[in-house]
């Protein structure tokens, strides 16, 4: 188990606080809480599930949340957001499983092979180049419209990459694609008519830092106010960190953590990250770029916000969705380096979005605050997410680029 290192003065009581780094079944990152509460609520949750082999979450919770009343232990903080969050800890590690095609948990016995066979490297995540890209009817046959994708700034998702399927679909849509691989350039930006950014990175060992220079960030400003569109994606940290200066001199505003949601995410995944926009939940605003569009779901990101009322949400958070703040530590071994990053002080995102629209002089823009949506992929477990999961999503993708080749 792995330490946060630092404290937290818990003043009302005056005493340091150690907080635990906890895992997630699907590699994505994962928050810290307290240590007392992590070993409360795992020993708990092991003592249900002994004695019931089989239980929901819910059957958990009410059986906690009795126990506690019954011995008078008072539990400070929202019970299922630490219960959910020490639940998907416990199966990350093995300890718990989930049984298929139900909402039901079991222990599970761990052995010396089974640790052995974990320590195999497997990607966190990869294209699922298996998944349907075809357009049966596309948009364009002639005066095609040229994207731009950027692939010079340290991008984590590249069209030969985990945006393969993103690139094959609108390929496929009647678009032309080029890459960027090198700055930005007046030049470079005047042949194309739509511009794309997918998670560019800083530089540094927390990649946080600009990945692009005032120059370029005036010269995307300016292209798109005489008429080009932008797509400007990006992810939980440090993506938001890495454009929030071009970011802001659009009028838009990256969170630069993570957000998540207690009601309104996808109930499939058991993953509050794991968000659900739909017409159902009023979520998914009636927008151009929402017709025909049911359900969309994002896979972990950060809230974003227009400077600008003009500006249209149409993945709007709820009242209930809270942003997450990053924590990092670098550990250097040798030449080796590794960043550990967790995620605490929740605040509430009410007001806030995944998905803004907006105009800026005669140009478009489009930004949204998680990548994955927006293609198709397969995580270590070879669960499928993205456009594969959701088949929404894909009709969001080739709406979002009509709307921005008007």
């Amino acid at each position: 188990m792995t330490l946060v290192t630092g404290f937290r003065l818990d003043r009302k009581n005056n005493h340091m606080e150690t907080k635990i780094q906890l895992k997630h079944p699907a590699g994505k990152k994962a928050v810290s809480i307290s240590k007392d509460k992590y070993e409360l609520l795992k020993g708990e949750t092991i003592k249900y599930l002994k004695s019931n082999p089989e239980g929901t979450f819910s059957d958990i919770s009410k059986a906690i949340s009795q126990d506690f009343k019954e011995r008078k232990i008072k539990f400070s903080g929202s019970l299922n957001w630490y219960l959910e969050w020490v639940k998907l800890d416990l199966e990350a590690r093995g300890i718990i499983k989930r049984i298929p095609k139900t909402a039901k948990l079991l222990l599970s016995i761990l052995t010396l092979l089974v640790g052995l066979n974990s320590c195999k490297e497997i990607p966190l995540q990869r294209a699922d180049n298996d998944f349907d890209v075809s357009v049966p009817f596309p948009s364009f046959t002639s005066n095609k419209p040229v994207i731009l994708f950027d692939e010079g700034h340290n991008n984590f998702h590249t069209t030969n990459g985990l945006y393969k399927p993103f690139a094959d679909l609108v390929k496929n849509d009647g678009y032309e694609l080029t890459t960027l691989n090198d700055r930005i350039t007046e030049q470079r930006l005047g042949t194309a008519n739509i511009f794309i950014i997918a998670n560019a990175k800083g530089t540094g060992d927390l990649n946080d830092t600009p990945a692009f220079t005032e120059e370029e960030c005036a010269i995307v400003k300016n292209w798109v106010g005489n008429g080009g569109s932008l797509l400007l994606i990006a992810d939980h940290f440090p993506f938001g960190s890495a454009v929030e200066n071009l970011a802001n001199k659009l009028g838009v505003e990256f969170q630069k953590g993570i957000v998540q949601d207690s009601l309104y995410y996808d109930k499939k995944s058991n993953d509050p990250s794991q968000l659900e926009f739909s017409k159902e939940n009023r979520l998914l605003t009636e927008h151009e770029i929402t017709i025909g569009v049911n359900k969309v779901i994002t896979f972990t990101g950060q809230s974003i916000k227009c400077q600008d009322s003009s500006c249209i949400s149409f993945l709007s958070l709820s009242d209930a969705a809270y942003d997450l703040t990053p924590n990092t530590k670098v550990v250097k071994d040798g030449n080796d380096t590794r960043v550990e990053v967790t995620y605490d002080n929740p605040q509430s995102a009410k007001g806030r979005s995944q998905g803004v629209a907006l105009k800026l002089g005669k140009g478009r823009i489009v930004c949204l605050g998680e990548a994955a949506m927006l293609t198709a992929q397969r995580n270590r477990d070879d669960n499928k997410v993205g456009m594969n999961y959701n088949p929404d999503n894909k009709k969001l993708a080739l709406n979002i680029m009509h709307w921005l080749s008007k």
